[in-house]
Formats: structure tokens, sequence, C-alpha cells
């Protein structure tokens, strides 16, 4: 082999490693980013989302694609459902058509307020680093009516963290913080 045949095949398996390098951190970033739960021994390799099965390479982006905003990586991060425990107990949903459902289930005191169960129907988005949740409709009407009324339509949350497993959010109107944690779907939602 002459050597500039030599120079040439080490450039093309460089390429190829990095390459290669890159489309597995794509997989492995997207795994635990949330999007998708991590394959069990046996599986073939494919992504879950919404009750849907997709070949991983459906998942990934073209490799002409423009890199993700802060905005769109916030997002992508926020998929999937998320508990948090005050006043009794919250699960909400974030989807990716940017829709969202929650499900408030209140403490003796708050449901005097608001009703023992409610089921909220929300749009969200993450617009310059902040999330926003905007109520759009749910049941019982008269529990959202009133929690509409008493802390509005839509919220607005600085984010002060994100992991894969958690994210620490900061109310832009009281300031108050809450952290969420990932979890199942309640047992009203799995039915």
């Amino acid at each position: 082999m002459s050597p500039g045949s030599a120079h040439r095949s080490l450039r093309i398996r460089i390429v190829v490693a990095t390459a290669g390098m890159a489309v597995l951190a794509l997989v492995w970033s997207r795994t635990w980013s949330g999007n998708s739960q991590p394959m069990v021994a046996g599986e073939s390799a494919i992504s879950r989302h919404e009750g849907h099965a997709e070949p991983v390479e459906a998942a990934l982006p073209s490799v002409a694609a423009a890199p993700l905003s802060p905005d769109e990586k916030l997002k992508a991060q926020f998929l999937g459902i998320w508990q948090h425990s005050e006043n009794g107990e919250q699960w909400i949903e974030n989807r990716s058509d940017g829709t969202a459902r929650m499900l408030l289930k209140l403490d003796f005191i708050s449901s005097l307020l608001y009703g023992q169960e409610t089921h909220m129907d929300l749009t969200w988005d993450v617009t310059d680093g902040m999330l926003m949740h905007t109520v759009v409709g749910g049941i019982p009407l008269a529990n959202v009516n009133k929690i509409v009324k008493d802390f509005g339509k839509s919220r607005y949350y600085t984010i002060l963290e994100t992991t894969p497993v958690r994210m620490l959010l900061q109310s832009k109107t009281d300031k108050q913080k809450d952290l969420w944690t990932r979890t199942p779907a309640p047992p009203e939602w799995v039915k």
C-alpha cells in the first residue's frame, strides 16, 4: 500500500468512527433524556412514545437537520409524565404536540376550595427558557373555573434545574419553587 492510500484509508476510518460515535451519542441521549425508556435485555431497538413503537431510525433527525435550540432541548426534556406533591398529589403529562393533561388529587383543606379530584386539559410551551402551561378545559368544569379564577389561565415558570428524572421550577407570579419528578402514569390514566 502506498503512503498516500494509507493516509487516505486512515482518514476514512476516522470519519467513519466519528460519525458512528455521533449516532451512538444521539441514541444514548434520546434513551436517557426521558423521551423513551431504556431497553430491556432481549428487546429490539425501538423508542416508545404515547403508546406507539417506532424504529429508532425514525426518531433520529436527519444528518442535515439543524441543531436543536436551547428551548427545543428543554421541551424534549419535559416530555412525559411528572409528579408533584403539595396540597395533595399532582400529575402532568407533557405531550410532543404541545398539549398536556393534569390530574389534581387534593388534600382535605385544598379539596374544600377546588374539589377532591380535577382533570385539566392544557397546552404547554418553552419560550426563552420559560415554561408555560395554559388551561384549555377539564372536568369537573366548576373546579377548573375556580382554579383559573384564583391562579389564572396561564402559569409561567422559570426553569431552575432539569435532569432526566426531575425538574425544579419557580412560578413567575408568586416565586414559589416546585419540584417535579418523573413518574409512571397515575392509575386513573392507565385504564
